[in-house]
This record gives C-alpha cells, sequence and structure tokens, in this order.
C-alpha cells in the first residue's frame, strides 16, 4: 500500500479502535518505536507512567509488554493522548501501520 505524505486526520482513533487493533501494534512495534512515542509523549505522561510502561530494569519484561503497557495506559489520558499517540507513530516511520489502521477504520465506519 502506497503511504500518503500527510496523516489522514479525518480517522480518529478511539479507546476501541486501539483494542481492535492491539494485536497488530504488538506485531509491528518495536522496543525503539515504543521509546520514541514515550519520548513524543513526554508533556502528556507523568514520570511513573513511562516507567510503568517500560518496565526498565524488571527481570524477564518483552517489548511486548511495554507495548501493552503503552496501549492500556493511552486510553487514562484521554482523546487528545490517542490523538498525540497516532502522530507519534507517524513521526516514528510507522505510517504503515497508521495508514493500515486508517483505512481498517475507514472500511468499519461504512
Amino acid at each position: 500500500m502506497a503511504e500518503s505524505a500527510e496523516m489522514d486526520g479525518s480517522v480518529v482513533w478511539s479507546r476501541d479502535c486501539l483494542r481492535r487493533h492491539r494485536v497488530r501494534f504488538i506485531d509491528n512495534m518495536n522496543d525503539v518505536t515504543v521509546r520514541q512515542v514515550l519520548d513524543r509523549l513526554a508533556d502528556r505522561m507523568l514520570d511513573e507512567e513511562r516507567e510503568r510502561i517500560l518496565c526498565d530494569g524488571q527481570v524477564g519484561v518483552t517489548t511486548n509488554d511495554r507495548i501493552r503497557n503503552l496501549l492500556d495506559t493511552l486510553p487514562t489520558k484521554g482523546q487528545r493522548t490517542i490523538d498525540a499517540f497516532k502522530r507519534a507513530l507517524w513521526d516514528c516511520e510507522c505510517r504503515f501501520l497508521v495508514n493500515e489502521i486508517d483505512q481498517i477504520e475507514r472500511q468499519r465506519a461504512q
């Protein structure tokens, strides 16, 4: 699928959207992406939330655990943070993922 130059702002991700695409996020994000996204969401996350998401220093914590922690935290922060998450993914070169989810969500809305 071709990537557009600009993110489609007409598709709004919701709490339910994050839930529906949870496996897609887990399959397509990596530890670097999680950390880059968190850097872009720094003004929206408390240090304690960031530490809880990353679980740095804890034995046996996987990248998938970090992604799950992030996805569980986002809805508690409100719609603006979910919107900022979508933008952060776009800026972190996960445009393919944003475009794919947007396309699926547009089809669901029809």
